[in-house]
């Protein structure tokens, strides 16, 4: 997760899932990245040591700040989801007029 004035940038590694069954939602500050990783068809081999964790998985991270949901990329490279959330522009505090009104 790296941040900068006006973006969020969060990298996963998902080398193996298939790019359509990965779903990226964010609802308020919380990101969900959800995906499987499905062990390749017919594939019957004991692994003594696997670097490979097959199946679902989950992944749940602050963001911290409001986003641009509107310009919210995913990018899915060699193995690599980049999700760029750029910041929601802040205009500063914002008046609200009171309309007074006198009795008649």
């Amino acid at each position: 997760l790296a941040d900068d004035p006006a973006r969020v940038v969060v990298q996963l590694d998902i080398a193996g899932v298939d790019p359509d069954a990965v779903h990226v939602e964010l609802e308020d500050d919380l990101l969900v990245v959800r995906g499987e990783r499905h062990r390749p068809t017919g594939e019957r081999r004991m692994y003594q040591h696997a670097e490979i964790e097959w199946g679902r998985f989950e992944r749940r991270l602050r963001v911290g700040a409001p986003v641009d949901v509107a310009a919210a990329t995913a990018d899915y490279d060699r193995g690599m989801l980049t999700i760029t959330l750029p910041l929601a522009r802040r205009n500063g505090p914002e008046t609200i007029r009171v309309n007074v009104r006198r009795g008649a």
